[in-house]
């Protein structure tokens, strides 16, 4: 989608379709990730022009208002490549380019009834699926990249539990019709072969069963909020003010996932 957009996309400092929210640099991994909240063990890697601490109350932890993001839009979008192409040199159009995460013109931009960020919502597949759905799976069973324990949290699943849990899911397919869901494998043992059919069923319909009492309530209860949201957003009966509640609820979900 980032080659389709001309925009930076994934690992750059504005890495946002949708908005301008500026990345916070992981020094480990040598690329940006977009917390709302300032990172408070690491401000030597907060960027200029994120949440600014004078603006916020003493004790509070500066944030993007997730209600409040700073939104692209087209005609944003076409001064800052004006702005862009007017630059001397090309030092400088890079520059530009990395503080708006814009790579260049899109040839689509030439459609009159296409525009950018507008015709490139996020889609459902890649966003809950196949990385926040399938990153919580790895968070809980400690196989998260680059997180090796739950540091003062207590969001593991024990590895006894997760062995059941592969089990009951394996187990789930022999009572389950085929036009529900194709055969649902082993989650401890093969999650590498769940797709995103597999993982649509088992987020909303089978892990609300087997992580019930392996999960930390806290954690289960915040899952439960997640499961929500997808049911709603899948549901063919949605109303003009039930999309507004989804708003809030996933605002309230982002914030109490980074606490």
């Amino acid at each position: 989608m980032k080659h389709v957009t001309q925009l930076k996309g994934p690992n750059g400092m504005v890495p946002c379709r949708a908005c301008e929210s500026i990345g916070v640099y992981h020094t480990c991994r040598k690329t940006y990730y977009i917390p709302l909240a300032n990172p408070v063990d690491n401000p030597e890697c907060i960027i200029d022009g994120r949440p600014d601490p004078d603006d916020v109350p003493a004790d509070t932890v500066p944030s993007y208002d997730p209600l409040d993001l700073p939104l692209r839009t087209e005609s944003r979008i076409a001064k800052q490549l004006e702005e862009m192409d007017a630059a001397p040199t090309k030092s400088k159009w890079e520059q530009l380019g990395k503080n708006y995460g814009i790579v260049d013109h899109s040839i689509l931009d030439r459609i009159p009834s296409i525009c950018r960020p507008d015709s490139y919502p996020h889609e459902y597949l890649h966003l809950f699926l196949l990385n926040h759905g399938k990153g919580l799976v790895k968070l809980w069973t400690g196989e998260f990249p680059g997180i090796d324990d739950s540091g003062d949290e207590d969001y593991l699943i024990s590895p006894e539990d997760w062995v059941a849990i592969g089990h009951e899911t394996e187990e789930a397919a022999n009572t389950l019709p085929a036009a529900f869901v194709q055969r649902l494998p082993n989650i401890q043992t093969n999650p590498e072969v769940f797709c995103g059919e597999t993982w649509a069923f088992w987020l909303v319909f089978v892990g609300p069963v087997v992580l019930r009492g392996r999960l930390p309530k806290k954690y289960y209860e915040h899952y439960m909020d997640l499961v929500e949201i997808m049911t709603c957003l899948t549901s063919v009966t949605n109303t003009t003010a039930r999309i507004e509640e989804l708003k809030i609820d996933i605002a309230n979900y982002v914030e109490r996932f980074e606490e």
